[in-house]
């Protein structure tokens, strides 16, 4: 199977090149992490509106 995306950053303090390659399991990595944390804060928000 082929993989394909992209992804745009906009930030004008950006240093790093202006283009640049990820690969997928390091992509996946990185939004699997993200998702913990939107999860953990997500959970968090829940418990204190029901407190």
């Amino acid at each position: 199977a082929f993989f394909a995306g992209a992804i745009a950053v906009f930030d004008k303090t950006w240093k790093g090149p202006a283009i640049s390659y990820i690969g997928r399991d390091e992509l996946e990595a990185c939004g699997e992490a993200f998702l913990v944390q939107v999860r953990q804060q997500a959970e968090k928000l829940v418990r204190e509106m029901a407190a």
